[in-house]
């Protein structure tokens, strides 16, 4: 876990993420016989506490706080998302315009711990199907807004668009599959096994009455 300084900006925090990441993947394709590894960034701002306690020859300094609980959350949820990197809407709020392209809105969350939701964002910056990620962008987006708004059969035909020229979009396919099930099509699968709720320990779904995902941050 890193503590960002106060006077640094939440962009400097996506430009070391995704360094960090980039000289992951060199190492990953520098040809040895040395297995591969992924790691998985979470990000988000917000107060915290931190304190030193000890004496002189054993100090412990720690971080505590309703934002450092969230960070971590959002860095377990990258194995559910097959992402590498997930930031809060509280730093997508703080980056810099030239980071927008590749910034990709996920939905809101409500991540174990919290009564609120938390909208998610990927950097897609350094994922191996960047590209395909970037070429289906807006239509991704679409998808979420109409299964935010309760609109299954848009979200459905927006997530397939996407599938169809990216396959291997984890979360699109959790979107599609979600939609499917709340639209009877799933006769195999339960209801109740929500895309959001795979992992219980980590994050639970958040639905109006319609059926959709309560997006509280997005107008």
């Amino acid at each position: 876990m890193v503590c960002w300084p106060f006077f640094l900006k939440p962009s400097d925090a996506i430009d070391a993420g995704v360094a960090l990441l980039k000289a992951v993947n060199e190492l990953n394709s520098d040809g040895s016989s040395n297995p591969s590894f992924q790691i998985g960034i979470g990000v988000h701002s917000g107060d915290v506490m931190l304190g030193t306690l000890g004496e002189d020859l054993r100090m412990d300094t720690t971080i505590i706080s309703d934002t450092v609980n969230t960070a971590s959350r959002l860095e377990s949820i990258n194995k559910i998302y097959g992402s590498n990197f997930l930031i809060s809407q509280d730093v997508y709020k703080g980056l810099n315009q030239d980071l927008m392209d590749d910034v990709r809105y996920l939905g809101p969350v409500l991540v174990k711990g919290r009564v609120s939701v938390v909208s998610v964002y990927e950097i897609i910056t350094e994922c191996a199907n960047r590209d395909l990620k970037v070429k289906t962008l807006d239509t991704f987006v679409e998808g979420i807004r109409h299964f935010s708004n309760g609109e299954l059969e848009a979200a459905l035909s927006s997530f397939d668009d996407v599938l169809r020229l990216n396959p291997d979009d984890l979360v699109a396919q959790r979107r599609r599959r979600y939609v499917r099930q709340e639209l009877g099509r799933d006769d195999n699968v339960s209801k109740v096994q929500q895309f959001t709720n795979i992992n219980k320990k980590t994050i639970e779904p958040i639905r109006t009455r319609t059926g959709a995902l309560d997006d509280t941050s997005e107008g």
